[in-house]
């Protein structure tokens, strides 16, 4: 699925999300490799097939940011056409992305296709959206997120959870600056912990979710985050620590590297690609880039031992039998509670025992064990 969203806090600046699953309209059929090890094909008499991972987004110029959802085709076309029309402009006006964009309006029509954009100018931000299918929906604080795509649905379900709801209080409290981005983060890893423990997707996002902000004289995109999925069970006083899978995603110029590693559906993933872990690129959407560079990219990041340079983390905690009340916990990352050691192709990962008292504090239990 698709979705692009725009999130507009009661206070503060927008953020934005943005998938990078690539599907095509075909019989389903065979395996995608992505950060979540599988996507799974979609039940037959779909109408799409995913087949790859890509960006979605561009930041244009510091100032001006567009998204799309729809026909790749189209939406890359676009994003070249703006770019073009802007040669030379350093400082691009709301108005004049505005006139570029309304000269697209019938090829977004006529190809089922849509752009969310957005400008900043003199300090403040400024929504632009072309083509159909956007919906809205505002909280009580008065948080507006504008969304489009086949997945709204799923994200408006996520949102009106994740943004008041229960992982509230998950936020970082001694970060208030960041207490928007944690939010916008809780939703894309419940997206990706969901993915990673169930055999298939419930929306099929590909499991990489861009998030980027807007600040008083740019866009930025998150530069690193780290998803943690472990499964638990629980005994008298006790929690035990089963099976995980680990995602840590970084923005390295403008690709998008990913390493996934873990035991959940160990055996299958083996079987299909022929290693238990995945490492790869998610390429930007208005250049090729060479094998040689996604290469370099992929190895530069699974060479570094540790999540530690993760600005975010996500630990999602989930019981099997009690997967509607999993519990996600979100922080900056402590090397020295969580790490993670390479082997060859072999990965291992290191709890503290500070880590794991912390744990059981959280969850009211006497001891936590953590299986191999």
């Amino acid at each position: 699925m698709t979705v692009i969203a725009a999130i507009y806090p009661a206070e503060g600046l927008p953020l934005f999300l943005c998938d990078t699953l690539i599907s095509i309209e075909s019989e389903p059929r065979g395996h995608v490799a992505g950060p979540a090890g599988l996507i799974t094909p979609p039940p037959p008499g779909s109408k799409y097939k995913p087949v790859a991972l890509q960006q979605k987004t561009i930041i244009l110029r510091p100032t001006v940011f567009l998204a799309y959802c729809g026909k790749t085709l189209i939406g890359t076309i676009i994003f070249r056409r703006v770019d073009k029309a802007l040669a030379g402009i350093d400082a691009p006006t709301l108005a004049q992305v505005a006139a570029i964009l309304e000269e697209s309006v019938e090829d977004l029509q006529q190809h089922d296709t849509a752009i969310l954009g957005a400008v900043i100018e003199d300090g403040k931000c400024f929504h632009l959206s072309y083509g159909t299918g956007f919906q809205d929906v505002t909280l009580e604080d008065g948080t507006t997120l504008i969304v489009n795509g086949s997945g709204s649905s799923a994200l408006l379900d996520l949102f009106e959870v994740c943004w008041a709801g229960k992982f509230a209080s998950m936020t970082a409290d001694h970060l208030p600056h960041h207490r928007d981005v944690f939010r916008a983060f809780a939703m894309v890893s419940e997206v990706s912990s969901y993915e990673s423990i169930m055999a298939e997707h419930k929306a099929d996002f590909g499991a990489i979710v861009e998030i980027l902000r807007a600040t008083t004289i740019g866009f930025e995109k998150l530069p690193s985050a780290t998803i943690v999925t472990e499964l638990i069970s629980f005994q008298p006083d006790q929690m035990t620590v089963h099976a995980g899978n680990y995602l840590n995603y970084v923005n390295d110029g403008d690709l998008i590297v990913y390493r996934r590693f873990g035991d959940i559906r160990r055996e299958k993933m083996t079987e299909i690609f022929g290693t238990d872990y995945i490492a790869g690129t998610i390429n930007p959407p208005t250049r090729s880039v060479s094998k040689s560079e996604e290469t370099d990219a992929v190895e530069r990041l699974i060479s570094r031992a540790e999540f530690n340079d993760s600005v975010i983390q996500a630990i999602s905690w989930s019981n099997p039998s009690d997967l509607p009340n999993r519990r996600l916990t979100l922080g900056e990352p402590n090397w020295a509670d969580f790490r993670i050691a390479r082997d060859g192709d072999h990965f291992s990962v290191f709890r503290s025992h500070a880590f794991m008292e912390k744990l059981a504090k959280r969850f009211g239990v006497s001891k936590v064990i953590r299986l191999p």
